[in-house]
């Protein structure tokens, strides 16, 4: 009898810890807005504008690109109940050996960066990006390579309920590839020389590789104090009456 009681104890403990709710949504990306692509129909968005497509292989094809270069917007759930660094954006990038003749050297976009949250509130938050693509000359001394200039993440946060994202960070992965923060600079005359002052970063992937760029926020969760919970009447008889059994029973024994 003394096990039951103990039991129901349990139970109403376990009932008073409030949990919060998760941090639950998707992230997905498109692509738009593209200027500055020089040679006719080599950018274009394919997939519903969620993949970029530019740089031709075969002058012959006209019927599209041929083994273009591409970029590619994640699309993944967000489930989180603590504190702690998510991925909250990502691109794929194969960077293809095309023609020179069919790729623009330098050219821009927008990346449609979609947060949806459905959890703990329903929030829908677009992040804009601005990007912008240079093709680096290809010689003996200077690598096959393509550059993505990024902008700067400082100072972005978003609250979603009583959770918090913010320390918006890029992080590159894949063989060949790099990012490079790039800096303002203090000029005097015909010098210059660089300072402190973050102005983007640049993206680097080589000819014939594929890179990912992700995009993770730091989540503050919300604190939650065990809450006091009533214990249910028919279960409060019972550890009581369980109780008082253990006791009539221990007094018959004495």
């Amino acid at each position: 009898m003394f096990r039951t009681s103990f039991i129901a104890a349990a139970l109403t403990v376990a009932a008073g810890i409030a949990q919060a709710a998760p941090l639950t949504g998707t992230s997905s990306g498109t692509f738009d807005s593209i200027s500055s692509c020089t040679s006719p129909n080599t950018c274009q968005t394919a997939n519903g504008g969620t993949v970029l497509r530019w740089g031709d292989s075969d002058t012959s094809n006209s019927n599209g690109l041929t083994n273009p270069s591409t970029l590619t917007a994640g699309s993944f759930n967000i489930n989180t109940s603590s504190s702690g660094q998510i991925l909250i954006g990502q691109l794929t990038w194969f960077n293809s050996a095309t023609l020179s003749s069919r790729t623009d050297d330098d050219f821009k976009f927008d990346w449609n960066l979609n947060l949806a949250f459905n959890s703990p509130v329903g929030l829908n938050k677009t992040y804009e990006f601005n990007l912008r693509i240079q093709n680096t000359e290809n010689s003996s001394n200077n690598p096959p390579d393509m550059i993505f200039t990024l902008p700067v993440l400082t100072g972005q946060t978003l609250t979603i309920g009583d959770y918090m994202l913010s320390n918006f960070s890029y992080s590159v992965s894949g063989a060949n590839t790099q990012l490079t923060t790039v800096y303002g600079e203090d000029c005097f005359l015909i010098w210059c020389t660089p300072n402190n002052d973050v102005l983007g970063y640049k993206w680097i992937n080589g000819e014939n590789k594929t890179a990912q760029l992700n995009i993770y926020a730091t989540v503050t969760a919300p604190t939650t104090p065990p809450a006091e919970v009533p214990v249910p009447a028919p279960l409060a008889l019972i550890g009581l009456g369980a109780l008082g059994l253990g006791l009539g029973t221990r007094k018959r024994r004495d």
